[in-house]
């Protein structure tokens, strides 16, 4: 399957011009139209938020009506979006993330379109003049998770060896993951929250953030 997706997906609406309309336009559209219900994003969310490995048991924890969540968890293996493999006679559901790492890549090329507009815009269109807002003091960018842990475990007032014992791990493993030699599983991450007394919430976006972007740099160097 080419880019994950059936052979119906690239048949073209006779009305287009077939010779403007790439198999790439074809595939990123019914990618998006693939996710376009909140049921979806939240199976796909749940998956990844996992470990991106979740037993077929576990899907009852997706706030939907299971009859509906199994439904659309076939919808996407059709798709090819979502990967189901049998371990020890146990169906593991997982995101497809060659698919992800594609869509990403043709995401990225379209945003570039999209910002050369807008900088070719600014040019022609004068803006108006706002009044001057009082300078924020810039959030520091941390280029990894690892970077974040320590940061926020410094903050904290705590060692290594505090953390490993307040999350139940070993120290030399902390290092490793604030060294950015290990990664943290998913479901780590409230332990880590509640460790370092800061928002959950914060802790995931940033957790996936970085995900994303290594996801995207391994696809970008195949």
């Amino acid at each position: 399957m080419l880019y994950g997706f059936g052979k119906d997906y690239f048949k073209l609406d006779m009305n287009l011009n077939s010779a403007y309309i790439s198999p790439v336009d074809v595939a990123l559209s019914n990618f998006v139209k693939a996710l376009a219900l909140p049921v979806r994003i939240c199976i796909v969310r749940f998956i990844l938020e996992n470990g991106n490995a979740v037993k077929r048991n576990r899907l009852s924890e997706i706030p939907y009506n299971p009859t509906t969540v199994h439904q659309h968890i076939n919808e996407l293996r059709n798709l090819d979006i979502v990967k189901a493999d049998i371990k020890d006679k146990e169906t593991i559901y997982s995101v497809n993330e060659t698919i992800f790492i594609k869509m990403s890549n043709h995401f990225l090329t379209l945003f570039e379109h999209i910002k050369q507009l807008n900088e070719e815009a600014d040019e022609v269109f004068s803006k108006p003049k706002l009044k001057k807002q009082p300078t924020k003091k810039p959030v520091k960018q941390l280029s990894a998770f690892g970077e974040y842990v320590r940061e926020k475990r410094k903050a904290a007032g705590l060692s290594q060896a505090d953390l490993a014992e307040r999350v139940k791990m070993d120290r030399a493993w902390v290092s490793k993951i604030e060294t950015n030699k290990q990664p943290v599983r998913a479901e780590k991450l409230h332990a880590f929250a509640e460790a370092l007394n800061t928002s959950l919430t914060e802790m995931r976006e940033i957790y996936y953030r970085n995900k994303i972007n290594d996801l995207t740099k391994e696809g970008l160097s195949v």
